[in-house]
């Protein structure tokens, strides 16, 4: 109709390294947002990896710069454990990842990026625990991609009726294998989407046509 916002759908891609990068293109189409007619708005939105931590926060309708905020809050230390520099301790580094990974401990704590999801997600949709919020109770419809290594397969969680829980599938998509999840029997065999499929335009154009 004339005067509405043209809709557009949006695909963001996973790469964690690029995750701010990715927040400084959500501010750019935050900005691109307008009133009457003047601007986009998006109809729905999926991500995958870093990709899907972006998604997921612009369906909470969390402000890029909120999101950018809490995750500089994070130290590498809190995730990865305190890095050493003389060689003593390097070295012992280098035997404690052997450890971890003998006694099936991944190399990495996500908790911390949890955390954060949770925190922004809860105050943007004005819940007291972020960890509740389903997929359903977004504002737009959003999909992340996770690998399933048990299946040997991409899996797309969410959707408008979902009732899975964002931040939990949000960390599913991330989950760098041997980094952040271990490829065990007795872990949770869903991990990193960028194995499978690391932008997720298909997910888009089949919901579209669905």
């Amino acid at each position: 109709m004339p005067g509405d916002n043209t809709k557009v759908q949006l695909a963001i891609q996973g790469g964690g390294a690029k995750l701010f990068a990715l927040v400084a293109a959500a501010d750019a189409i935050a900005a691109l947002k307008g009133d009457n007619g003047s601007g986009f708005e998006l109809s729905r939105v999926a991500g995958t990896s870093a990709g899907a931590i972006v998604a997921a926060a612009l369906a909470a309708d969390v402000a890029p710069s909120t999101l950018r905020a809490r995750l500089t809050s994070i130290s590498i230390n809190q995730v990865a454990g305190k890095r050493f520099s003389s060689w003593p301790l390097k070295y012992w580094q280098r035997i404690r990842a052997g450890l971890r990974l003998l006694l099936n401990i991944p190399l990495a704590n996500m908790e911390p990026i949890r955390a954060a999801l949770s925190d922004v997600i809860g105050e943007a949709l004005g819940v007291d625990d972020g960890l509740k919020v389903k997929f359903k109770d977004l504002t737009i419809p959003c999909f992340v991609i996770a690998a399933d290594v048990s299946r040997a397969d991409g899996i797309e969680l969410g959707g408008l009726e979902s009732d899975e829980f964002v931040v939990d599938a949000v960390l599913d998509s991330c989950a760098i294998p041997f980094f952040f999840r271990l490829p065990a029997e007795n872990q949770n065999p869903r991990m990193d989407g960028g194995i499978s499929t690391s932008l997720a335009t298909r997910t888009l154009l089949r919901e579209e046509s669905d």
